[in-house]
């Protein structure tokens, strides 16, 4: 995703979160809510991020979705019916926070740079796994 196009439709809060476990690895990663210019950060959506990093097992399941969406749309591409190794093909980059208390993991994807992976969540569960465009 485009730097352009995310300050377009949302202001990036200058919060970096150190060692957040992603699919059994370490990351340090922006967290980018969801606001109107000159608003401040909601405390529904403070409060969905803090769900959300504490339920580290539903990030974790998360994994099996994200591996689904990337043999769904470029098994030919990945030459396999299984990955051994999500991160040749998906990296967290940030985590946005929504106004309606969804959170995501945006990811860069390899096999579409311009529009990468969003694994959405809502109450307590994956809610969604696609592109970008689907939370922006």
């Amino acid at each position: 995703m485009s730097a352009k196009r995310l300050q377009e439709t949302v202001l990036e809060v200058d919060l970096m979160l150190n060692n957040i476990r992603i699919w059994d690895r370490d990351f340090d990663l922006n967290i980018i809510y969801d606001c109107y210019k000159g608003e401040d950060v909601l405390e529904a959506q403070k409060e969905a991020l803090k769900s959300f990093l504490a339920n580290k097992g539903m990030i974790a399941a998360s994994k099996t979705d994200v591996e689904s969406y990337c043999l769904n749309h470029n098994r030919a591409d990945i030459g396999s019916n299984t990955i051994d190794n999500i991160f040749k093909y998906v990296i967290p980059e940030s985590i946005l926070v929504k106004r309606d208390g969804c959170v995501a993991i945006m990811c860069r994807y390899r096999y579409d740079e311009e529009h990468g992976i969003a694994v959405v969540f809502s109450d307590g569960k994956v809610k969604e796994v696609g592109s970008q465009d689907i939370i922006l």
